[in-house]
């Protein structure tokens, strides 16, 4: 019960930021971390590329919740996180970017944990271009290892990007994947 209250906390804040990597779905280890990468092809002359690896907790500053949620993680390296029911995550995403053109975007992806459950999928990306020729990508994806559902969208341009969107709620969920469907 805590997390449900926890995450209905959690679904009012909707957060937008500014500018943060993707190949055909390969596993590599580096290191103890095992690091999750994929590229897609999203339009003709657009792909998505995407890697994520091992949270490792002693690297960041993590903080529970007040009472009476402190079993539950509040925040990481002092915000507000998407991707787990109140637990620390396994799995952070390091970097995601699209190439347009072959020129290389970053997305950000801050707060952006627990991204897939084995590996990057295509159909949990869609991208299309808002309006004709002016070169203005839109690009939503959708993220889960099974549990903290959520969804991100930015848009892109060949000189840099801005999210408009990272949020679990579901009401918003509902409305975007009626157009990303």
């Amino acid at each position: 019960m805590r997390n449900r209250e926890l995450s209905w906390f959690l679904s009012l804040i909707t957060l937008s930021y500014v500018p943060t990597a993707l190949q055909p779905v390969s596993l590599a280890a580096v290191g103890p971390a095992l690091v999750r990468q994929g590229s897609f092809d999203l339009l003709p002359r657009v792909k998505l590329e995407v890697r994520a690896s091992t949270f490792i907790a002693n690297r960041h500053r993590i903080e529970r919740c007040p009472a009476p949620y402190q079993d539950n993680v509040c925040t990481i390296d002092g915000k507000v996180f998407f991707g787990t029911d109140g637990d620390a995550p396994s799995t952070q995403l390091d970097s995601m970017a699209l190439k347009i053109d072959g020129q290389r975007v970053d997305l950000d992806i801050s707060g952006m944990f627990e991204p897939w459950v084995d590996r990057p999928r295509r159909e949990s990306f869609k991208g299309s271009e808002t309006g004709e020729g002016f070169g203005i990508y839109k690009v939503v994806g959708t993220f889960s290892d099974g549990a903290g559902f959520y969804v991100a969208e930015w848009l892109v341009t060949a000189h840099g990007s801005v999210r408009t969107l990272l949020t679990h709620d579901e009401h918003i969920i509902d409305c975007t994947s009626d157009e990303t469907a």
